[in-house]
């Protein structure tokens, strides 16, 4: 668990990367899309079919754990150019949680 800790704890380091999109809402992926690319990535990372994953699925249901959250979150972060903040990393409990937190990202940088 303190591994995990200190992984949480460095990730703004890690996650430190320039935006991706511009100030143009158009452009900015609509809350449909995050949703699709994270269960594709729960699906493929977890070798479940997406059927079983709903925005409602608890992310220890779907057998993921705080590693494999982080890396979700990374590839999150790292396709939409937005940072997931270190303290709310700790609140992500469903697969509804990380889609909002970052679509709220996507529009606050709007």
């Amino acid at each position: 668990m303190l591994l995990v800790g200190s992984i949480i704890d460095n990730l703004s380091t890690v996650f430190s990367k320039p935006g991706k999109f511009t100030r143009n809402s158009d452009i900015l992926p609509m809350k449909k899309d995050v949703e699709q690319t994270l269960k594709e990535s729960i699906a493929r990372q977890k070798m479940l079919a997406m059927e079983e994953i709903s925005l409602d699925s608890s992310l220890e249901e779907l057998g993921i754990t705080s590693l494999d959250a982080i890396s979700l979150v990374f590839d999150i972060e790292d396709q939409y150019g937005v940072e997931v903040p270190n303290e709310e990393l700790k609140k992500l409990h469903t697969v509804r949680d990380i889609v909002e937190g970052v679509d709220q990202l996507l529009t606050t940088r709007v």
